[in-house]
């Protein structure tokens, strides 16, 4: 999975796998803002606390579109759990 192959395909796949490193890998992808948000919310699905590192990153980081998926990620995963 190089970068210039990442698709949509293949973080549904790393996303049904649970594949975490997978995920943060395509958080940082260089290539694609889709791929980008979709890895973020998929993260956020997971909820592991693993990828709370990883989704700070690219709030602070990473592009405006993706800051926001990873905002989004993470009040998902981890604020909604605490007060919910």
């Amino acid at each position: 999975m190089g970068k210039s192959n990442l698709s949509k395909s293949d973080v549904e796949r790393m996303k049904a796998e649970k594949n975490i490193e997978g995920l943060v890998k395509a958080l940082m992808f260089e290539g694609d803002l889709e791929i980008r948000r979709d890895a973020a919310r998929a993260l956020g699905e997971i909820g592991d606390e693993r990828t709370v590192a990883a989704l700070t990153l690219a709030i602070i980081y990473g592009h405006s579109e993706v800051r926001g998926s990873a905002v989004e990620a993470l009040i998902e995963s981890y604020i909604g759990k605490l007060y919910f």
